[in-house]
């Protein structure tokens, strides 16, 4: 499709979306530690703990924005343990869920997190 055809899409679609009414939804949620992320988010100083770069920017607290990243997904039965979550930056997090070679990053990720944690 070209952009011109996917804009006229785009804009049918908002139309029709301001008539609609508001729709429920029921979700699961895994509820994580605290702790963990805590943990997890002073481990890595302000770095990504998968490309080592330093965090993007700083929240409204002063703290370097990371986001804990569970390389075994709690959905799935992984552990919510120091061992199994990494700090990383928006980038890399996009990344291991949505890019190409995401698994392949995940999978660098927790062999560093396994000599991080001495495991």
């Amino acid at each position: 499709m070209t952009a011109k055809q996917l804009r006229e899409r785009a804009y049918e679609a908002a139309s029709q979306a301001e008539r609609g009414e508001p729709k429920e939804a029921k979700r699961f949620y895994y509820e994580k530690s605290a702790a963990v992320r805590e943990y997890v988010l002073s481990r890595a100083a302000g770095t990504c703990e998968a490309c080592g770069a330093p965090a993007p920017f700083l929240r409204t607290d002063g703290t370097p924005y990371l986001e804990p990243h569970h390389t075994r997904r709690v959905s799935d039965g992984g552990p919510d343990h120091p061992r199994w979550v990494g700090a990383v930056c928006p980038n890399c997090h996009s990344e291991i869920h949505h890019g190409i070679h995401g698994e392949e990053k995940n999978q660098h990720l927790q062999r560093a997190l396994g000599v991080l944690e001495g495991s």
